[in-house]
Order: C-alpha cells, then structure tokens, then sequence
C-alpha cells in the first residue's frame, strides 16, 4: 500500500498534538475574579440571577424581616410578593470551598438613603441559602482574612462629604457575623 507523504506526516504529529488537546480540554474553567468591593451606585460586575431558594431565605430571615416588611407594606404588597428585582446579587467564595455565597444588595428605592443601601451576606450549604450577615452602608468589602473559615466582611460609612470614613469589620464567630473592631480616616486632614 502506497501511502502519501502528506498522511505519513499527519499520522506522525497526531500522538504529540492528541495529548495536548486532551490536557487542554481537561484543565477547568475558571470563574472571573470575584468582586469584593460593592456599593450603592456601582454595578455589579459579575451579577447572577437570584435564586428563589435566596430570595425566600432574606424573606423568612430574623436579619431582614423588619426592613422587608416596611417596604413590602410601603408598596402594598405582602411580604411573599416582594420581587427579586428589588435585589442584586453577586458569587462569592465564603468559607474556603466549604461554603459559597452571595452578596445581595438592595436595589429597591425603599431600601436607599443618600449613597446608603442595605446589604446581605447568604452562606449556601447544600441547596440551602442562609443569611448570615446584614448590615446598611455605604459600601460593603468582602476580606481575604477569615475567621472560623468563613471571610471577614466590612461595613463603609463615608460621612462629611468625604472627609471622614469609618471601617467597621465583622468576623464569623459561633454562627453569626459579630463586630470587631472599626476604624476611622481623615484623608484631609494633615
């Protein structure tokens, strides 16, 4: 049998290109970097759809009952109405792959203050979502540090048109976020 030169070429590359291909098709897909930083006014820069099961855990939780309620009724709708178009919600690793989670931020009028809005922390274990931290602000930071595994998070509360911003963190401590510790900055001052 006579075989061309062209398909003795060919036959020869195959082994050294097939396991590169495989190799490549193998290596996993990595998600875009995780936003960290969010506030009233900025867009989400990796938003995702909220999930039902996240949307009924802010409805049913003690953290948000109080606040969803006056603006369900400041609507005149019932709480199992409120929409998850008042929320918008982003991925993010919680607990050292244990745990992932969102944070939500409200996007609801009732929910605004001058470059204030409301913001949750949901942990999802399994299918279910909990909120395990809420807390109103100006911005809210998500930390590379942990404690109990779970990422250390900070309220921001610009204040004085700038001129004066408090850090307040809060770190995961026997299931819940608990305050500890805060700072202030005087960037004009000299």
């Amino acid at each position: 049998m006579v075989v061309s030169k062209r398909v003795r070429f060919i036959l020869s590359v195959i082994p050294l290109v097939l396991p590169m291909l495989c190799v490549a098709q193998s290596e996993p897909h990595h998600a875009p970097k995780q936003q960290t930083d969010f506030d009233v006014e900025t867009p989400l820069q990796h938003p995702v759809v909220l999930p039902s099961g996240a949307l009924n855990a802010l409805k049913t939780s003690k953290l948000s009952a109080n606040i969803l309620r006056d603006c369900a009724e400041n609507d005149g709708i019932k709480m199992d109405q409120i929409p998850s178009s008042w929320f918008a919600a982003s991925w993010i690793e919680l607990s050292g792959g244990q745990s992932s989670g969102l944070v939500i931020r409200a996007q609801h009028g009732c929910f605004l203050g001058a470059h204030i809005t409301q913001f949750w922390l949901l942990s999802k274990v399994d299918s279910n979502y909990h909120v395990v931290f809420a807390g109103r602000a100006d911005a809210f930071r998500v930390l590379s540090t942990r404690t109990s595994s779970f990422r250390d998070v900070q309220l921001i509360f610009i204040m004085q048109a700038g001129a004066q911003t408090n850090y307040v963190t809060f770190k995961y401590t026997n299931g819940e976020y608990k305050e500890s510790g805060s700072r202030t900055e005087r960037p004009y001052d000299n």
